[in-house]
């Protein structure tokens, strides 16, 4: 792996390339707020689902399909568009995601009929999947090694914070207003941000990356400390969704939650993610990205343990607010650790982890939704401890790697 120390005036590259960084913390909330725009785009859906799909004549189950849609083709685009657009570099793949992004939003603003809205949805994860990889690439490269968890921890604050305000606000605007002016609000805040990362973010970081091909993506993903880190992220994905997907409903049935119960709910929930996001960041930093990894899974799965114990509503927000902070808290100290290990394929393997993270977000809603058919609401926080345990001991056994236990 490339070791170039850096000076006062520059930091290393994904590819090992110095880059000036004058303006380095404005890149990063750049960076972030591109990570937001991926956020918003991905869950937008959501809080328009009513209307949505009485405009393209569809149940809201059917819409629904839409965030799956959108989640399966940032999957499969995010690590080959890190592996085989390398002669692009990495804010060109940013700014020309964005881009294309607007463009998707604005074509499903348009849509007239479902198949329509589906294929643009697509469209709008593919182009999705050039932007996260490459936000966090740049974040990494854009400081000193010994500060790139809270560099990574700034730029993944964006989707934290699409959770927390962008969902609720789309929900919001597409109340008093149409869910197609949502879709055009969102076009034109990417391409805002498209804009100013053009303009602010040095634009040559990731030049030279070496193509690779399936063959070589595989071998990477190959390496016990990278393939487990990334299976310990996909399942933990699938701990949260089971759960999250259905939280409305379990809390109707457990506490007899009303809407604005459950509303609270999420924003308790929202918040405090941001909270276990902003703090990983420091840890990974501090204490290490192995020991954060352990004390994020720990806690999650305490916190579903308190959920499932929890006597009322009041002590369900405890164990939800646990349950957020230390699930948030394990995204920087992974990425951190895939940045370590991969050298100068770090932009592939983050594309391989954020496409793991779709994954699990398609699989634990489904999952959770067959389960909750079978079983109700109560089974869905077992279920999710059940995964936790899984998806811990996948991130245990890729600590233990030889090339991983000095993280």
């Amino acid at each position: 792996m490339t070791n170039i120390q850096p000076s006062a005036a520059a930091a290393p590259t994904a590819a090992g390339i110095a880059v000036p960084t004058p303006h380095e913390g404005t890149a990063l909330v750049l960076l972030s707020l591109a990570y937001f725009t991926v956020g918003v785009t991905s869950l937008e859906v959501v809080g328009v689902l009513g209307p949505m799909g009485h405009d393209l004549e569809v149940t809201p189950g059917a819409a629904a399909g839409l965030v799956t849609a959108f989640a399966l083709a940032f999957a499969v685009a995010a690590p080959l568009a890190q592996a085989l657009a390398t002669r692009w570099t990495l804010p060109t793949l940013l700014v020309g995601g964005l881009v294309l992004l607007a463009a998707g939003c604005v074509g499903t603003a348009l849509a007239g009929d479902y198949p329509t809205a589906l294929g643009l949805r697509i469209a709008c994860g593919a182009a999705a999947a050039l932007v996260g990889p490459s936000a966090s690439a740049v974040g990494a490269a854009l400081v000193p090694a010994h500060r790139r968890g809270r560099a990574l921890g700034t730029v993944f604050a964006g989707a934290t914070l699409a959770t927390v305000v962008g969902v609720p606000l789309a929900t919001w605007l597409g109340s008093h207003l149409s869910w197609r002016t949502v879709f055009l609000l969102v076009a034109a805040l990417a391409l805002a941000i498209a804009l100013a990362v053009r303009l602010r973010v040095p634009g040559h970081v990731g030049a030279g990356r070496a193509r690779l091909g399936l063959a070589e993506v595989a071998t990477l993903m190959g390496r016990r400390a990278v393939g487990s880190s990334i299976l310990a992220s996909l399942l933990q994905m699938v701990a949260q969704f089971v759960t999250y997907a259905l939280l409305g409903a379990l809390m109707a049935e457990r506490f007899g939650s009303d809407a604005d119960q459950v509303s609270l709910a999420l924003f308790v929930f929202g918040v405090a993610g941001m909270a276990g996001n902003a703090l990983a960041a420091r840890m990974a930093d501090g204490i290490g990205v192995n020991a954060a990894t352990r004390l994020s899974f720990g806690g999650m799965a305490l916190s579903f343990v308190a959920l499932i114990a929890a006597p009322g509503y009041a002590w369900s927000l405890a164990a939800l607010a646990g349950w957020a902070a230390f699930s948030l808290m394990l995204m920087t100290p992974q990425q951190k650790r895939l940045v370590m290990l991969a050298g100068d394929r770090t932009a592939v393997a983050l594309g391989l982890n954020s496409s793991a993270i779709y994954v699990g977000i398609a699989l634990g809603s489904s999952l959770g939704g067959g389960a909750y058919g079978l079983f109700g609401g109560p089974a869905l926080p077992l279920l999710s401890l059940a995964v936790t345990a899984a998806a811990a001991l996948a991130a245990e056994w890729a600590m233990r790697a030889p090339d991983a236990r000095r993280l």
